[in-house]
């Protein structure tokens, strides 16, 4: 039988040079699974939870870039909540948005953390004088309401809430809406599960939410921002060298 005379294709082939094929990247490894406490809120709120954690538990160190797809797969939700989620945490100085790109992990100093905590103190003192000047029995009220909240929570993160409302509620009687929300950024750079690295610091909060309480019902706006103050710069203090040995907090 009389061979094929071979082709012009089967000739290149067989000329050109075997080429060893670069490995596709590793996929992202599967990210943990939400705490029951993460899925509460909408689904940004949702998302902004669960990665403010991920940051902070290092699973998404510093200078990482935010698996959106694995996020969402992770919460059982689209992409459009994760993004949404980013926009926030970007505002908040936790990511950085990069176009085409995706969103990276921005590191923690101690620095700005303590930046932050001086600003967050200089704030209340000017808020809660405002209050005081603003305070009304209904004000009261709902003040000792969200003390009795922060007494009585149940768990840590339970405890962040409570506390968070009963910061926001003193600042929101005092301040328009805009303020208010800058004040609440600040506040909002920490993960809810910031006292875990601690408990012991409920009886801190706790301790400085019933100072706060007493010195608003006697009119006493010094003495009120004095005790939270005490309170941040308490959490700080005790945070710091634990956030540094996790590699949470650099320089």
């Amino acid at each position: 039988m009389s061979s094929r005379a071979p082709k012009a294709v089967d000739v290149i082939r067989a000329k050109a040079p075997s080429v060893t094929r670069a490995k596709a990247p590793a996929t992202t490894p599967a990210l943990p699974k939400p705490r029951r406490d993460e899925v509460a809120g909408s689904n940004a709120e949702q998302a902004a939870t669960y990665l403010r954690r991920l940051i902070f538990a290092q699973v998404l160190p510093a200078g990482a870039r935010v698996p959106q797809d694995e996020v969402a797969r992770a919460l059982g939700m689209t992409k459009i909540p994760v993004r949404e989620a980013l926009l926030a945490l970007e505002q908040d100085g936790r990511v950085r948005i990069e176009a085409n790109r995706g969103a990276f992990v921005i590191a923690v100093t101690e620095q700005s953390a303590r930046d932050t905590t001086d600003l967050l103190c200089a704030i209340e003192v000017f808020a809660f004088q405002r209050a005081v000047e603003r305070w009304t029995p209904e004000m009261m009220s709902a003040l000792q309401e969200a003390n009795r909240h922060v007494q009585e929570a149940g768990s840590l993160v339970q405890l962040y809430h409570a506390f968070d409302d009963f910061q926001d509620l003193l600042v929101t009687s005092a301040l328009d809406e805009r303020l208010a929300l800058t004040f609440r950024r600040l506040r909002g750079t920490s993960p809810d599960t910031i006292y875990e690295y601690d408990p012991s610091l409920a009886k801190v909060v706790k301790r400085a939410a019933q100072r706060v309480s007493r010195a608003m019902a006697a009119g006493d706006a010094a003495a009120a921002s004095a005790a939270l103050a005490e309170a941040h710069r308490t959490v700080l203090n005790r945070l710091v060298p634990l956030l540094h040995r996790e590699g949470i907090i650099q320089g």
